[in-house]
């Protein structure tokens, strides 16, 4: 009787192990060996490209060509894109996360710096100091939604939480503009420190 016992109890085990082995290889799988996800890091070079590194390989597997000067890349909030911006280029580029290649280029004019989104991802803020300007940049349609007149020497542009305000930095006035995200409008200007250089 005992004997009979243990085997009923053995041949469970098996079966609940087998059972629960079954269960992980289907619904536990990492997001890194899903077949259209990645865990990379992308980084920008002195040569003008992105480097993109392969966190589980931990080694670069693509080193594409972007422009010259880059600066503020940042990462979609909701598409597997890249977005940056060529400051000598003055341009903002959309680096495709999944083909590693750049699906964009869109003309912003001169010494652009960095960029944010809007809370829902639709559009990019970003400015430009060689001509005193503010953008918006539709993401869907890679075009330039709005532009804005701001102070002198733009140097960043930061949205608002719930997404209707735009603050830029004024470095050479020494002033933060207040603007409208849907029309860049100027609201209002604060008189801040010189030569500010962030805003949070």
């Amino acid at each position: 009787m005992g004997r009979a016992r243990n085997v009923r109890i053995y041949f469970l085990a098996v079966v609940v192990a087998i059972g629960a082995l079954i269960l992980l290889l289907r619904e536990h799988r990492p997001s890194f060996l899903r077949p259209d996800l990645h865990l990379c890091a992308y980084v920008t070079t002195a040569d003008g490209a992105v480097t993109v590194v392969d966190l589980v390989k931990l080694k670069a597997v693509a080193h594409i060509p972007v422009g010259p000067g880059l600066s503020g890349m940042r990462e979609h909030p909701t598409r597997p894109e890249i977005l940056g911006i060529s400051s000598l280029g003055g341009f903002a580029w959309i680096f495709d996360a999944r083909a590693y290649q750049v699906s964009a280029r869109i003309p912003l004019g001169p010494l652009p710096y960095a960029l944010d989104f809007s809370p829902d991802g639709g559009r990019a803020y970003t400015t430009t100091s060689g001509n005193d300007t503010v953008l918006a940049i539709d993401i869907r349609s890679r075009t330039i939604a709005a532009r804005g007149r701001t102070g002198r020497e733009p140097v960043l542009a930061r949205v608002s939480p719930d997404g209707k305000t735009v603050v830029v930095v004024n470095r050479r006035d020494g002033t933060l503009g207040v603007h409208d995200a849907a029309t860049l409008e100027l609201r209002s200007t604060v008189s801040v420190l010189p030569q500010p250089e962030g805003v949070a």
